[in-house]
């Protein structure tokens, strides 16, 4: 289970599950807050690479979406399921749970 308190070390102190550096004065962020923030962080950069993808390639995008309106929805609702739960096999592999 996650510790609540951060790691002893000699300068600076260590949060155990970031690795991340803090002051010796009372904490000013929680472990929770930090984890947070790496939420933020992920769906920053998600934002950034769609940018990314509608910027490089307009054209292909509204086909791609044109595309999707012909779609039954509940085919999509299947696929974008599959795909989400691809997400958190991925995820898991990667914080190694």
């Amino acid at each position: 289970m996650l510790r609540r308190t951060p790691l002893r070390s000699s300068k600076p102190d260590i949060y155990p599950v970031t690795g991340r550096a803090f002051s010796g004065r009372a904490l000013i962020f929680s472990e929770w807050e930090l984890e947070m923030s790496d939420l933020f962080a992920a769906l920053a950069l998600a934002i950034v690479l769609e940018g990314l993808l509608y910027a490089a390639f307009p054209e292909q995008m509204k086909r791609m979406i044109a595309q999707m309106l012909t779609v039954p929805s509940g085919q999509m609702r299947i696929v974008a399921l599959g795909v989400a739960g691809l997400g958190l096999v991925l995820l898991a592999v990667v914080r190694g749970f």
